[in-house]
């Protein structure tokens, strides 16, 4: 127990409640018919989730720096087909994810 905790950087005991709770809600998910994910699972879900986010982040300040510059000049500036196409790309990554994740019953 001790070197199980110690891999995922818990004590002993917060990794016995974890795990606990962790069964708890599997045994609950289960008797409601819903599908029933490891924390593992959980985890790259949420890790993909943070890298969309990041990547919705990327797409917002673009769009920013182009409004910014379009605001300040009254023209689109050269990189404006450049981040249009990078927005298009990103949220269809994402539709694509979701609608993945939505088939595999993950979300």
């Amino acid at each position: 127990m001790t070197a199980a905790a110690a891999t995922v950087g818990l004590r002993p005991g917060a990794f016995i409640a974890k795990a606990a709770v962790g069964a708890a809600r599997a045994f609950a998910a289960q008797r409601n018919g819903a599908a029933v994910r490891t924390s593992g699972q959980v985890e790259i879900l949420i890790a993909e989730v943070r890298e969309l986010r990041r990547l919705l982040g990327n797409v917002a300040g673009n769009i920013n720096d182009v409004a910014r510059h379009a605001n300040s000049t009254g023209e689109l500036g050269n990189n404006a087909d450049t981040v249009l196409t990078y927005t298009r790309k990103i949220n269809s990554r994402i539709d694509v994810w979701l609608v993945e994740q939505l088939r595999r019953g993950a979300l």
